[in-house]
C-alpha cells in the first residue's frame, strides 16, 4: 500500500524534500517547455537527490505519467529549490509518499 500525503505549501517543500527517506519521493505539478508536467524527487544511498520531469496526458480527468522529458542529480535541497522556483505551478500542488 502507497501512503501519500498533501505537502500544503511550497514553504514546506524544502524541509520535506530534507526529510526524504530512501524509498519515498514527493511530486509537485510543475510547468516545463511550455507544458503541465510532475516532477519527482527523490532521494539516493549517498543523500544525493534526484529530479525527473514527466509530461502527463490527461484521460478523462485522470492525469498519468507520459515521457520522461528531463533528469537531473542534486547534491543539497537548496539547489533542487533553485532549480523548481521558476517551475512550480499554482495553486500549488504536491503529494510525498
Amino acid at each position: 500500500m502507497i501512503f501519500e500525503e498533501a505537502i500544503r505549501s511550497q514553504d514546506e517543500l524544502p524541509r520535506e524534500i530534507g526529510l526524504l527517506d530512501y524509498d519515498g519521493g514527493i511530486r509537485v505539478m510543475v510547468r516545463y517547455l511550455g507544458t503541465g508536467a510532475y516532477a519527482f524527487i527523490t532521494r539516493g544511498g549517498e543523500g544525493e537527490y534526484a529530479l525527473a520531469i514527466y509530461d502527463y496526458i490527461d484521460e478523462n480527468g485522470v492525469r498519468a505519467p507520459n515521457r520522461l522529458l528531463l533528469f537531473r542529480g542534486f547534491r543539497a535541497v537548496e539547489s533542487v529549490m533553485g532549480f523548481l522556483s521558476g517551475l512550480i505551478e499554482e495553486p500549488f500542488t504536491s503529494f510525498k509518499y
